[in-house]
């Protein structure tokens, strides 16, 4: 009733050679029933055009000293490795444990091995996952009708037959009969009880030895082991041999025949690094990457600000308020700092740190400048009436403008606790598990509404930029920096936009990357360059020259105003209190501009009644 020993490795090979396999090398005790085996495999192969790369034939167990099983298994492994096939046939009853043991210290592993039966392998399990198993012929699942792939070999394995040959059906029965579950042999010695049943029904007596012994010959039948029919030699070749692959659990599934299969074939077999499930940091070398360029570009940011708080009282570093360079600077190191909660690894910590660092740096930075700019506005734009934009009302912008931040980043903390989750690619390679923030439908509502918020005050710092386009004092306009930098920030936040749509982590990891870094460095750059050029090359009399000429004109406008237009008068009048004011503080720190005397002094005299009888 067995199928042929030399049969038992076919339906493997056929499978493996659909699945792409090329290339076969044989581990064979020589012991005849391992022989017969391996070179039914052999055999296969080669009649499907495979490359069979050689048999190593070890002694049998039994004839030679145990001392010796290591140092054979070990010349195994090494003719194993240098061979490197794709599939290694392991028909051996002691050595295979040895085999897999030298294979798995080696670090190697091929992409199939078909267990052949009687190798045993049991000290790691570790060792048996993803084997192939064949030789058998009956498993209680294996119901189902046959298949044919690739015009290879066609199986016919347990058509439904609710009397004799459901595997199933003979399992339930033969356990309430016996009080214990069937065992291989169990269906066998069943299947052959059907066999000779039917030849002696057919015979129509038991004394019919010839016609039963003809009917026996001839049989073509199917039992709960399969299909049952005889070759010349009275060996049993119509069963079909049920193909198991052992799980990530070492437990046994049914990947063949696939109408039976109650698991997916896993090939190639996943390396034994594969296995191991490594999540953690700087694992990969694009994170180590990650991390310098973020720490060179804050670095830069970081002389930024060293250099503005040294010529903080330089003149092209007061005008554009310290404070609020030291704000937008230290906003943009919060920026930068994001890259460092975005690497591959995640945490609860580094999903929360993300949403607070973005969105408080993106405040502090472009918060401050758009401050900066409603204040030149209030002064060079302003009506008679508005009162003058102090220095603590800016700050006090920005700081509702990050409240506004904190409130609703903290309330998205408490509703939605910022959390990551496990992906798992592959379960038979958990070295691909990774993890990732969750997101739900209250992350989305509350990111939302953040970006909203950025979008409305962009858009208004671009109003506040076109309103004071038009300054001819470069020292105070910075409306083209900025709008420059916006252009900018736009642009790249556009582009990484484009990580969304890229499945690969690491290159999604560098855009993103490279997006941060590019806003926050040419934004810095942009906006102190030029003010850090000035302060450092001594061109600072040009700037006060500018002042006092400027002063000297807005004067002479606020005279012709009285004898004319009082409106344009009274805007001038603003205009000449803040240069005065300007001017003062510069002439204090580097002395009278010209001739030693003061310039402010020296356009006093012009129609000093006129320019006093405006209302401030």
């Amino acid at each position: 009733m067995r199928n042929k020993a030399s049969n038992f490795l076919i339906p493997a090979i056929n499978l493996l050679y659909v699945e792409g396999a090329t290339s076969v090398f044989t581990i064979a005790e020589n012991i005849s029933y391992t022989i017969e085996l391996s070179s039914g495999g052999n055999t296969a192969a080669l009649q499907l055009g495979m490359d069979f790369l050689g048999q190593n034939t070890l002694p049998d167990y039994s004839t030679i000293d145990p001392d010796t099983y290591e140092s054979l298994a070990a010349e195994a492994v090494e003719q194993i490795m240098d061979a490197d096939p794709d599939v290694l046939i392991l028909s051996s009853y002691v050595f295979c444990n040895l085999i897999m043991k030298g294979m798995y210290e080696n670090n190697y592993i091929p992409k199939a091995i078909i267990n052949t039966g009687p190798c045993i392998v049991e000290i790691n399990s570790n060792y048996t996952k993803y084997m192939i198993i064949t030789g058998t012929q009956w498993h209680r699942e294996a119901n189902g009708f046959g298949y044919s792939e690739n015009g290879l070999q066609r199986y016919q394995h347990f058509p439904f037959d609710e009397d004799q040959t459901s595997p199933e059906k003979f399992y339930e029965e033969y356990e309430k009969r016996f009080g214990r579950a069937p065992i291989d042999h169990d269906p066998l010695h069943y299947g052959m009880g059907l066999v000779l049943q039917n030849a002696i029904e057919g015979a129509g007596s038991v004394d019919d030895i010839e016609g039963i012994k003809q009917l026996l010959d001839n049989t073509n039948i199917e039992t709960a082991v399969g299909g049952v029919s005889f070759d010349p030699v009275g060996r049993n070749v119509g069963s079909t041999l049920i193909l198991f692959q052992n799980n990530a659990e070492s437990v046994r599934k049914i990947i063949s025949p696939l109408a039976s299969a109650n698991a997916e074939f896993v090939y190639p077999m996943p390396t034994w690094d594969e296995r191991i499930e490594d999540i953690k940091f700087l694992k990969y070398e694009s994170e180590m990457i990650v991390l310098i360029i973020t720490s060179v570009a804050i670095f830069i940011v970081l002389i930024y600000l060293v250099l503005n708080i040294i010529c903080r009282n330089v003149q092209a570093i007061r005008v554009s308020q310290p404070i609020f360079l030291g704000i937008f600077l230290i906003g943009s190191i919060l920026f930068l700092s994001s890259n460092y909660f975005w690497l591959l690894y995640e945490t609860n910590v580094s999903c929360l740190m993300r949403r607070w660092t973005l969105t408080i740096g993106f405040t502090m930075m472009f918060g401050s400048l758009f401050s900066r700019i409603y204040r030149i506005k209030s002064i060079f734009k302003v009506k008679v009436d508005d009162p003058v934009i102090t220095l603590q009302q800016l700050l006090m912008i920005v700081g509702i403008l990050i409240g506004i931040d904190v409130v609703l980043l903290t309330l998205w903390t408490i509703v939605s606790p910022s959390t990551y989750e496990k992906v798992i690619p592959d379960p038979d390679r958990p070295i691909l598990n990774y993890r990732i923030c969750t997101n739900t439908l209250t992350d989305d509502v509350f990111f939302y509404i953040i970006i909203g918020e950025k979008v409305i005050t962009i858009l208004y710092g671009i109003y506040l930029s076109i309103q004071t386009w038009s300054l001819k004092f470069k020292i105070f306009n910075e409306s083209k920096y900025i709008a420059f930098s916006i252009y900018n920030c736009l642009f790249f936040f556009l582009l990484s936009a484009v990580t969304y749509m890229i499945e690969d982590r690491e290159i999604s990891m560098y855009i993103r990357c490279f997006v941060v870094v590019a806003v926050n460095i040419i934004c810095t750059s942009t906006i102190m360059l030029p003010k850090l050029f000035f302060a450092l090359s001594g061109l600072e009399i040009s700037w006060g020259n500018k002042l006092s000429s400027s002063l000297t004109g807005s004067k002479k406008m606020v005279s012709r105003g009285n004898k004319g237009n009082t409106t344009s008068s009274a805007k001038e009048a603003y205009r000449v209190r803040y240069l005065e004011e300007r001017l003062n503080r510069y002439e204090s720190k580097f002395g009278p501009l010209s001739s030693g005397t003061s310039s402010s002094s020296s356009v006093s005299s012009i129609s000093s009644e006129d320019t006093t009888s405006s209302t401030y």
